[in-house]
């Protein structure tokens, strides 16, 4: 389980590092390829998140050991702004908007691969860490 929640974040920076190398390489890109490279990542990050509340957040909520975890309210909340933003970025990014300013576009991906990269290395040491830590015992005994 633990292993899938932190292969799914290297799936989504690669992912994420791909549709700016896209975007970056050719300044005519295509709109319908770049539609299905912003498809894939949304994809990605949203199967991630599911799994996530599954695997972890639910098990630490249900067991009573969130509050345990220091900076998980915190990691958790910087999780849900970055959820936010990537919404506010593909809403503000139509394929319309993004034909009018290809460049300011290229400046926004940027933006998002970054902070997706920070909030990912936040949750990983504020939140999986310390909360798979604490669920050991519990996964040990569930799988035993």
């Amino acid at each position: 389980m633990a292993h899938d929640l932190f292969e799914d974040h290297r799936k989504i920076i690669t992912a994420a590092e791909d549709l700016l190398s896209f975007i970056r390489a050719d300044a005519d890109f295509r709109i319908d390829e770049l539609g299905h490279r912003r498809a894939r990542l949304g994809g990605i990050i949203m199967a991630h998140l599911r799994a996530e509340e599954q695997g972890l957040i639910g098990p630490l909520t249900a067991g009573g050991l969130l509050d345990a975890v220091p900076g998980a309210k915190t990691a958790l909340g910087a999780v849900r702004d970055a959820h936010r933003g990537y919404s506010d970025h593909i809403r503000k990014w139509t394929p319309q908007a993004i034909e009018r300013d290809r460049a300011g576009y290229v400046v926004d991906v940027r933006g998002i691969v970054d902070m997706l990269k920070a909030v990912i290395a936040r949750e990983e040491a504020d939140l999986y860490w310390p909360g798979l830590k604490l669920l050991a015992p519990a996964l040990r005994v569930g799988n035993g």
